[in-house]
């Protein structure tokens, strides 16, 4: 460090705010290690059990299972992965995914009227079959549009 910038820094740590200030008190009395320390930290994915990679016997299942239940997202949930892993891994194993189905007309009307009449998007999607985010678009767009 050349002495120019020792003499920046000395500057700017003769002019700490309050908070500052107290933030290194508790630094050099060790409060803030002892506060870090009692902290909890997050769980990460392999101490919840999972893998970041998956076996190739886990793969050969997660493909059997999808061709039980033609449903990604629940093998994901199952599987403790996204759907994006799901279905990355189905179409390297040349397993045709199923297209998501696209919302007629009059399903669309009916999700706007169940918005109007305050409905919660994820009350909608249940009701209707669709995922938050599909129903989500379908009012945006409407409002766009008027």
């Amino acid at each position: 460090m050349n002495n120019a910038h020792l003499v920046h820094l000395t500057v700017q740590l003769s002019n700490l705010t309050e908070p500052l200030k107290r933030l290194f008190v508790m630094v050099r009395g060790g409060l803030f290690h002892s506060i870090l320390a009692e902290a909890r930290r997050p769980r990460l994915a392999y101490e919840h059990g999972r893998n970041y990679r998956l076996t190739p016997e886990d793969i050969d299942r997660l493909a059997l299972r999808y061709e039980e239940t033609k449903n990604m997202r629940q093998v994901a949930r199952e599987f403790r992965i996204s759907v994006t892993t799901v279905r990355s891994h189905l179409r390297i194993l040349g397993i045709e995914v199923r297209r998501s189905k696209s919302m007629s007309e009059k399903q669309k009307e009916k999700a706007r009227e169940m918005w109007v009449a305050g409905m919660a998007s994820t009350q909608i999607s249940k009701k209707l079959g669709f995922s938050h985010h599909t129903i989500l678009k379908v009012i945006r767009a409407n409002n766009h549009s008027c």
